[in-house]
């Protein structure tokens, strides 16, 4: 019977993979087609078509696919820089410019994650808004994002205690008092080593070149991972392409991603 089992799921995952996503509109999150794998009980599965922006790299490596360790967390910020509108003949000296304070802290959060952590943490300001918003006035409140991702906590921990350090220069700095706020904070997921060793088994039974990797970008996996033990796997988006009508995943890496889950079945049902 559990064989029985397996054998349907891993078809049924086959024939969701292979028709769900040869070409897509732009529906997912990055530039490679992630297939997720659940196991509960003995082998169930989760089969999603979307993308993995981090991973453009594997045509260029002639790597098959990817099997994902874990997910980064995500924590955000919003940051709010008081200062005092004037007009812009005002001496730079006697200003007191949100708009400028604000710059500097999203540039020397930026230059500091880019130099000590590579490959482990980034930081992004995807949104920024100035008061009054006109040409010819110096800001009075500027409001800005900040996106920290990375796969562990700690990171996160000693992020925000530079950041805490950098405020505190620019209001000294810049004559301005800064505000913060937790937007949302999401611990890193990681995934289910026994799962994660079926699937780097199974691609060396197929013969397939594989890399273990986190992913940057959030997946559903995170939210499964609350209830089941979890796997996931990425396979290339041609050239990376994501939220474009130019993403394509060649039906070849979907049927390979297919196998794989299928393989990975078969070894844990073995277990």
């Amino acid at each position: 019977m559990k064989k029985a089992i397996s054998i349907l799921l891993a078809a049924a995952m086959g024939a969701a993979a292979l028709t769900g996503c040869s070409k897509s509109s732009g529906s997912s999150s990055s530039g490679n087609t992630p297939l997720v794998l659940n196991e509960v009980a003995h082998s169930i599965f989760y089969a999603p078509q979307y993308a993995a922006i981090e991973l453009g790299y594997f045509e260029d490596e002639g790597i098959d696919l990817g099997v994902v360790d874990g997910i980064f967390g995500c924590y955000w910020k919003t940051i709010t820089v008081r200062g005092e509108v004037s007009h812009p003949s005002t001496p730079m000296a006697k200003r007191k410019d949100a708009g400028l304070a604000a710059c500097r802290i999203v540039s020397d959060l930026s230059e500091h994650v880019a130099k000590n952590y590579v490959g482990k943490a980034t930081v992004t300001c995807g949104k920024m808004d100035f008061h009054p918003g006109e040409i010819n006035a110096i800001p009075s409140r500027a409001v800005f994002s900040v996106d920290f991702r990375s796969g562990d906590k700690k990171n996160f921990d000693e992020l925000d205690a530079y950041l805490a350090e950098k405020i505190a220069q620019v209001e000294k700095d810049y004559r301005v008092k800064v505000e913060q706020e937790v937007f949302s904070n999401t611990p890193p997921t990681p995934n289910t080593p026994a799962i994660m060793n079926a699937l780097t088994t199974g691609a060396k039974n197929l013969g397939l070149k594989s890399v273990v990797l986190p992913s940057g970008a959030g997946h559903d996996t995170m939210i499964f991972a609350k209830i089941w033990p979890t796997g996931m796997i990425f396979i290339p988006s041609h050239e990376g392409y994501t939220h474009s009508p130019r993403e394509y995943t060649d039906p070849k890496n979907l049927a390979n991603g297919a196998d794989l889950i299928a393989e990975a079945i078969r070894i844990l049902d073995a277990q």
